[in-house]
């Protein structure tokens, strides 16, 4: 089955799933032109970070949505 994206095209439906978790995420910019830098308040700064998460897995099918 094809799938309508939402900005422009088609994607065919796969039986995979990707999974990006990610920790942070820094705003980009672009107030008046793509040279601008991110806001201070949007920075992040190079510290050294962890974070961690759990996954659990799915029960049934009643658990599941698509």
């Amino acid at each position: 089955a094809m799938i309508e994206r939402r900005h422009g095209g088609s994607i065919a439906e796969k039986d995979i799933v990707t999974l990006n978790i990610d920790h942070l995420m820094m705003g980009v910019g672009g107030d008046n032109t793509w040279g601008a830098r991110v806001h201070p308040e949007y920075s992040i700064m190079p510290l050294e970070r962890s974070f961690s998460f759990v996954l659990r897995p799915v029960i049934s099918d009643s658990h599941v949505t698509k």
